[in-house]
């Protein structure tokens, strides 16, 4: 499949364990967490759709806890750990390949 970016909004994350969440993001083989409310995951076997639905059971959506996945192109710009940019350099990334315009 692709590279998707993760990212949540979590109103309960005060009163309310996330380990559950973050395990789960962890599950995909290959990931990344440039910031602290966002992942990257590679994986060839999962959508966006499956994704959010693996990981919607982790949030509190009566609470307002939101979540975003897209699946994302190779090129990009920011600052951010070196250890993610070398996993987003990675040879071994299946980097969805951009329209021709």
């Amino acid at each position: 499949m692709a590279v998707y970016m993760i990212t949540y909004d979590l109103k309960a994350f005060e009163k309310r364990n996330y380990t559950g969440l973050y395990d789960a993001i962890k599950g995909y083989e290959h990931w990344c967490r440039p910031f602290e409310a966002v992942w990257f995951v590679d994986t060839v076997t999962k959508s966006e759709a499956d994704i959010s639905m693996e990981l919607k059971p982790h949030l509190q959506s009566e609470n307002g806890d939101t979540l975003l996945v897209i699946r994302v192109i190779q090129e990009r710009s920011g600052y951010y750990s070196a250890k993610c940019v070398d996993w987003m350099q990675s040879d071994s990334r299946t980097w969805r390949t951009p329209a021709v315009r």
